[in-house]
């Protein structure tokens, strides 16, 4: 609540009011959540971890201590050129993490909408009280569900990223072959994040395949999202949500 107070200028939040001890009781449905956090965080450290970042380390060590000496071209360029992944099996590892997190939303859903209670809940179905005075919407949670199932069979690799779609990164990409991103995760190239030579030289043959009968991501369904999580509470809520 301090963090809280401090965020807010100094001032209280005005959902205190109503729960001035900020009083939340877990239920089965939050389990799941908590448990998809710890993926999600385990997933970004496995991401940045996979990584070889010594030269982009070094530049932020020289922006927050302005008298250590450093090569800023040379940091430049590593960011131009891409960061050369190191721990493959990290990336891998990253994607497990993210699949779990997309079973476990569905699943906390599962739970949170079988309550009939409303007791201090943390994260509520319609029906219910919002401890933090931002109410979901049954159209939010079923868009966000959508959003996981699109998720996880990418990384999973029973849909594609369609070949539209990796032509505006790239013209190297063949029309008709879309990008099996669970392959790609799993074993990545070196030079993965080098999006210069990506555009240059198109993406590794070995992670295309035929889109012909192939289930292909609904691109729509990212703009679907960003409208339901469009007002003011928009971005707070999905935070909360994972």
């Amino acid at each position: 609540m301090a963090v809280l107070t401090k965020l807010n200028n100094n001032t209280r939040p005005q959902f205190l009011q109503a729960n001035n001890g900020f009083v939340v009781h877990f239920d089965r449905g939050d389990v799941a959540w908590l448990r998809a956090y710890c993926h999600l965080l385990s997933a970004m450290i496995d991401d940045y971890r996979s990584v070889d970042m010594p030269r982009g380390f070094g530049r932020r060590v020289a922006e927050v201590f302005p008298r250590v000496e450093f090569d800023d071209g040379e940091a430049t360029a590593a960011f131009c050129l891409g960061l050369r992944i190191s721990d493959p099996i990290r990336l891998r590892s990253c994607r497990e993490h993210l699949v779990q997190v997309t079973a476990l939303n569905r699943e906390t859903w599962h739970h949170i909408r079988l309550e009939t209670d409303d007791s201090s809940e943390w994260l509520p179905h319609p029906g219910q009280t919002d401890q933090l005075d931002m109410p979901l919407r049954d159209a939010q949670i079923d868009t966000w569900l959508g959003m996981m199932q699109q998720l996880d069979d990418l990384l999973s690799g029973r849909s594609l990223v369609p070949s539209p779609l990796l032509q505006f990164i790239t013209q190297k990409n063949p029309s008709g072959m879309g990008l099996n991103l669970a392959r790609l995760l799993n074993d990545p190239p070196e030079h993965l994040f080098d999006f210069q030579r990506i555009r240059n030289e198109g993406i590794d043959q070995r992670y295309l395949e035929p889109e012909r009968g192939r289930q292909l991501m609904d691109f729509d369904l990212i703009f679907r999202v960003g409208a339901v999580f469009s007002g003011p509470f928009g971005p707070l809520q999905a935070v909360q949500l994972n």
